[in-house]
């Protein structure tokens, strides 16, 4: 299914998935417990300037009890009535997380808007990261840990795209820029099978100038978009830090080998070192356009007994101009790999 969306500018939006869960349908009541102190007239004042607000039911009466503000969902079936309980004074009025005065309106609006669209457990939530809160991101982390299935080397980009967001069940979305960038040729060079899709997608689609951003617009679930890095503000990184110490996740980094290497052709020591270790060598192809490294042409000298597979590497990246960098980093599921930058 093809369809818009918009994040300051057009998307195209596929469907690459069923649907997480169906939307049930919301009403809002809010009921207002007014100060006794209030001036005369001031809960009609109030009446009139509420009854647009936005509220299926609107109530406003003494709070003789002292009652505080609160939220409570009330579930039927597929309906769902959100009673917002909020405390009226003469200059504002006060609901869990937030307060309004009488001519701010268009914010209380706003505010049970989306207490409609998203209910009160995502509306009430902190937002962490991507405007999201901390069930949706381990959602979304989860989603992305699904593991990639068969040899990647000299796929099209935009064909891995295209394989491993079908396998997902979040829709995907592609700004017009990324999609004319994936429409071209640009192959994989490097095999990225076993790797989660997260950290796969993030690295495939770099070397195009594009990212990967988890998003969720008011009233939908979480979806995926690819953009051009300069869209968006934030994005999903190609891996994560290595929880110290890393030779508990990693053993083989710190195993040892007789190193004997002259003046050899940079990429074939790597080719070499990552089939000794069997974990992924990621190389950063930005980094390297702009420090204007080719691998194939940089020669390369190191000779060591038995020494450190991570302390050589670090060791040869250094005889680069300028000199490159090697991290370990892990995926969604915590399979390490190399990043080289």
């Amino acid at each position: 299914m093809i369809g818009r969306c918009a994040l300051g500018i057009l998307f195209v939006c596929v469907s690459v998935g069923p649907s997480w869960g169906q939307q049930k349908r919301r009403f809002v009541e809010l009921e207002l417990l007014a100060s006794p102190q209030m001036v005369v007239g001031g809960q009609h004042e109030w009446m009139e300037r509420l009854s647009e607000v936005g509220a299926d039911r609107l109530t406003i009466k003494g709070n003789t009890a002292n009652a505080r503000p609160k939220v409570e969902e009330f579930e039927r079936g597929e309906i769902v009535t959100v009673v917002v309980t909020g405390v009226l004074t003469d200059r504002q009025l006060i609901v869990p997380g937030g307060q309004f005065s009488s001519q701010q309106i268009e914010g209380l609006k706003a505010y049970l808007a989306k207490l409609r669209d998203d209910g009160a457990r995502v509306a009430l939530a902190d937002k962490k990261a991507f405007g999201l809160t901390s069930e949706q991101l381990v959602e979304i982390h989860d989603e992305l840990s699904r593991v990639v299935a068969g040899e990647t080397t000299h796929m099209t980009i935009g064909d891995f795209v295209r394989n491993t967001a079908g396998a997902l069940r979040t829709t995907l979305a592609i700004s017009p820029a990324a999609r004319r960038a994936l429409a071209g040729d640009d192959q994989l060079t490097v095999d990225l099978q076993g790797l989660s899709s997260g950290t796969a997608l993030a690295y495939a689609i770099r070397s195009l100038g594009l990212v990967l951003v988890p998003r969720r617009e008011q009233g939908h679930s979480v979806e995926l978009l690819i953009a051009s890095v300069e869209e968006v503000d934030e994005h999903w990184p190609v891996g994560w830090p290595v929880d110290p110490p890393v030779n508990q996740h990693a053993p083989v980094l710190f195993e040892r080998m007789d190193f004997e290497v002259r003046a050899f052709p940079l990429a074939d020591v790597l080719n070499a070192v990552q089939r000794r270790m069997r974990i992924p060598f990621l190389v950063d192809e930005n980094s390297l356009a702009e420090k204007d490294v080719d691998l194939r042409q940089v020669k390369v000298t190191y000779a060591k007994p038995q020494a450190a597979y991570l302390l050589a590497l670090e060791a040869i990246l250094r005889q680069t101009r300028p000199a490159l960098l090697v991290e370990p980093r892990q995926d969604e599921n915590g399979k390490v790999f190399l990043w080289i930058y």
